[in-house]
């Protein structure tokens, strides 16, 4: 019991002593004694002239505090007239002991209604630069409290910032709540700050939604003396995007040079375009852009940000490799990246249906010109598979080069439909109307699949190679249509032109000079073993003098021209028979054998009409009776039988 007493005295001394302190505090020290130096700190620490308008008041329950305002914090010369800062209330915890001895040591800071408005002068230079140099004098005097002001920051049990606003141009922060959990002087310039917590509604411009932000961090080391920020773990929430980091900086007041690592974690950009005041247009598959992440190791440094082990994930295609903002100021861009599959057409507009009728038949697309000129860009692709618009590809290789206007993909490289596609794409746009120029070639390829997928068309089959030197301008796809030249090359085998019967076409049509009937059986194709042709390419007009297709049946050579633009066919073929095919209509073929026979097809591309010449075909069979006469003639005449 006696033990007890002894404990409790004590204790109850310690109490009395600590109620004692605080009212002699409360008595004694006067807080407004410190306002012309907090003032001339301020002045002397950041150059900006500190307004106190109101007393400063102390309060010692529950906790001993400072407690002021409203202050504000003026602008730097040099910019106009007005608050830098503004607050409505700050209360500064302080610590007893070094009070009762007339020194300041902050405890915790809470501010509230904070308003920060950062902004540029005419010459560009941010109102924040420069903050926290020191304006006139030393500040190192004792009379100024100098060595005092140094004592002053050693430790802060924390900082808190309720309903604070931030603003920069249009971008502003409202909402603002800051929360530290204690900021330490590890040494003279060296700051430690635990578990930071910062939440807030950010805006874009002024009508735009707000969007929820949060920023945390478990830790970070700030040594101003060595230029050195240390962050190992920050993560920042936007609306549903999670963002962490690792950051190290080095030379971060002279010449800031950012390093660490970035990860995105999985989210839908279907859901965050929304959310951040963006819209996302309509694709054929509902489920695209359901899941992007990304993870990789960064650098910024002399106005430049690179991206290396770069892993990203759009969906179920995967990215890898590097990539750089060699200059934020242009944007000049340099990558090097392989992704191992994608389907392109996954994301573009959904096909028109009759509820969704497309636009209107014919309108051109504008090419794209202004937005390219400041392009800079150097970088190599690679892609395991792709399609786009139909078209399967794999193993691509693409290396793309833009500078002052001018883009090129001067060695484009992959394997399609069992055969190799090598091609150059030049577009320029440094003139006053776009130049497109191209260099296609096709070797091997299988035309069926391709054609079918292509261009939803199964008329023309066969392996072989394709050759496409094209060069046009415009503003427009109609008008660099139209002022396409150059030329194009086909040569296939083994192949078959669907939709059109040559054999029965033409033995139907000489059945109606017979007046009889066509029979036989009309398969809709004509199988070639040989179809070869070139064509000259002037002002969107394909002329072409040297179409050829041989047949087991037939030899069909011709000459025609083609509307790119417009589609429209116009060719005049002369059509030999060597021999009737089986099955061929209710005519004898063998008759008009090695006749030349005129075709003609005109219509569409898409929809070609094909007409025999019946006039023609007349003067093909008076030609072959009168050599068959001449022929008898000649053989009585020499006695040949």
């Amino acid at each position: 019991m006696r033990v007890l007493r002894i404990i409790a005295f004590g204790v109850g001394g310690v109490v009395a002593l600590l109620l004692i302190a605080i009212v002699a505090v409360w008595l004694l020290v006067n807080p407004n004694h410190y306002k012309d130096r907090i003032v001339h700190a301020v002045r002397t620490s950041t150059g900006r002239d500190l307004a106190l308008p109101g007393d400063i008041k102390l309060s010692v329950f529950p906790w001993i505090a400072l407690e002021l305002g409203p202050a504000t914090l003026g602008n730097p010369v040099g910019f106009p007239s007005g608050e830098f800062l503004s607050v409505q209330h700050v209360a500064l915890r302080v610590r007893l002991l070094p009070l009762l001895h007339r020194q300041l040591q902050i405890g915790r800071i809470e501010i509230d209604q904070p308003d920060l408005h950062l902004q540029k002068n005419a010459a560009g230079k941010g109102n924040w630069q420069d903050f926290g140099q020191h304006g006139a004098g030393s500040g190192n005097d004792a009379s100024t409290g100098g060595a005092q002001n140094a004592s002053m920051f050693q430790s802060l049990a924390g900082v808190r910032v309720t309903r604070g606003r931030f603003t920069l141009d249009n971008l502003s922060v409202s909402d603002l709540n800051l929360d530290i959990g204690n900021i330490v002087q590890q040494s003279q310039g060296r700051y430690g700050l635990a578990q930071l917590k910062l939440a807030g509604q950010l805006q874009r411009a002024p009508g735009t939604p707000a969007i929820a932000l949060q920023l945390t961090t478990a830790s970070l080391d700030l040594d101003l003396q060595a230029q050195t920020l240390r962050a190992p773990s920050i993560t920042l929430q936007l609306a549903s995007a999670k963002l962490s980091m690792a950051v190290n900086g080095e030379r971060i007041v002279d010449q800031p040079e950012i390093t660490g690592t970035v990860a995105l974690e999985p989210v839908s950009v279907r859901t965050l375009l929304p959310q951040l005041g963006m819209s996302l247009s309509a694709t054929r598959d509902p489920q695209a852009f359901s899941r992007l992440q990304f993870m990789g190791e960064f650098r910024y440094g002399n106005q430049s940000l690179r991206l290396e082990n770069l892993a990203a994930q759009l969906d179920d295609s995967h990215l890898q490799g590097s990539a750089a903002l060699k200059d934020l100021t242009t944007l000049a861009t340099d990558f090097k990246l392989t992704l191992d599959h994608i389907d392109l057409d996954r994301y573009r507009a959904p096909i028109a249906t009759a509820a969704a009728p497309a636009a209107p038949v014919g309108k051109p697309t504008e090419l794209p010109a202004s937005p390219l000129k400041a392009l800079e860009v150097q970088g190599s692709f690679k892609i395991g598979e792709a399609k786009f618009s139909g078209i399967r590809l794999t193993d691509v290789e693409l290396n793309l080069q833009a500078h002052s206007g001018l883009i090129q993909l001067p060695a484009l490289k992959a394997r399609m439909y069992g055969g190799v596609y090598a091609g150059v794409v030049t577009y320029d746009v440094r003139g006053p109307l776009p130049q497109l120029q191209l260099d296609q070639r096709l070797t091997g390829v299988d035309m069926l699949p391709l054609l079918k997928d292509a261009a939803h068309s199964q008329r023309l089959s066969g392996r072989g190679n394709a050759t496409l030197v094209l060069a046009g301008y415009g503003l427009d796809s109609d008008a660099l249509l139209k002022s396409l030249t150059g030329h194009v090359e086909l040569n296939l085998a083994n192949g078959a032109i669907e939709g059109v019967d040559l054999g029965y076409e033409i033995g139907a049509a000489q059945a109606v000079l017979k007046q009889q009937l066509p029979s036989g059986n009309n398969t809709r194709r004509t199988n070639f073993d040989a179809f070869k042709m070139s064509a000259a390419v002037t002002d969107g007009i394909a002329s072409t003098n040297d179409l050829i297709i041989g047949t087991p049946y037939l030899r069909i050579s011709g000459a025609g021209t083609t509307n790119l633009v417009s589609k429209a066919i116009d060719l005049r073929l002369k059509a030999t028979i060597l021999k009737a095919p089986p099955g061929s209509p209710g005519a004898d073929l063998s008759a008009l054998t090695l006749a030349e026979i005129p075709v003609s097809i005109t219509g569409t591309a898409d929809q070609p009409k094909v007409r025999p010449d019946l006039q023609g075909l007349i003067k093909s069979q008076l030609k072959q009776k009168a050599q068959d006469l001449l022929k008898g003639k000649l053989k009585g005449l020499f006695g040949i039988h």
